[in-house]
């Protein structure tokens, strides 16, 4: 465990992933936690706005932007609490690396998220677009140890027995199969 929190998200620096709000909402967790760290892996068209909107906020000493790193899961694995802001999202890889990697997560429920993260059992769900959501469960988690255990233990179960190359597999040949079934008919 960190001294201090660290809360990480990974993802292109691009508006569907909703950093903005993800900033806000350190801004607020910052009254409790003075010394919180958000790091954001990832490139993309809103580096220069995600730099303004942090500076503007007074995070420079809170959040950063290292760019795309090879070692995700260095990062990872060095984290206390994986938060997705997204607007929307297909099937979020990013949720399914943490929660590989054992990680709470605080996600928006968007797209194919909820499929992944059951509200309650590996990590919480919001609506998009709500910081102080985000900061409600965010704080939540910092101050519930059982409760983060419990989701890092239901996470790597999730994905261990629903995410392996396996099950994708065979969930993908399923598919095809009955999609050739309805074409036949």
């Amino acid at each position: 465990e960190n001294k201090y929190p660290v809360l990480i998200s990974v993802g292109r620096l691009a508006e569907a992933k909703g950093f903005g709000y993800l900033l806000e909402s350190v801004k607020e967790l910052k009254e409790k936690y003075s010394d919180i760290v958000l790091i954001i892996l990832g490139e993309g068209e809103k580096r220069e706005e995600l730099e303004n909107k942090r500076k503007e906020l007074g995070l420079e000493k809170n959040v950063f932007l290292p760019g795309n790193k090879s070692n995700v899961v260095d990062h990872l694995n060095a984290a206390d609490i994986f938060v997705s802001s997204s607007l929307w999202e297909g099937l979020p890889t990013a949720i399914l690396e943490a929660m590989a990697c054992g990680l709470p997560v605080v996600a928006t429920n968007v797209g194919g998220t909820a499929e992944i993260v059951e509200d309650g059992r590996q990590g919480l769900l919001i609506d998009s677009q709500a910081p102080e959501q985000i900061t409600e469960k965010v704080t939540y988690l910092l101050n519930n140890d059982e409760k983060k255990d419990k989701f890092r233990k239901e996470a790597r179960i999730k994905i261990k027995n629903n995410f392996t190359l396996e099950e994708m597999v065979k969930n993908y040949k399923k598919l095809y199969l009955d999609l050739c079934e309805k074409r036949k008919k």
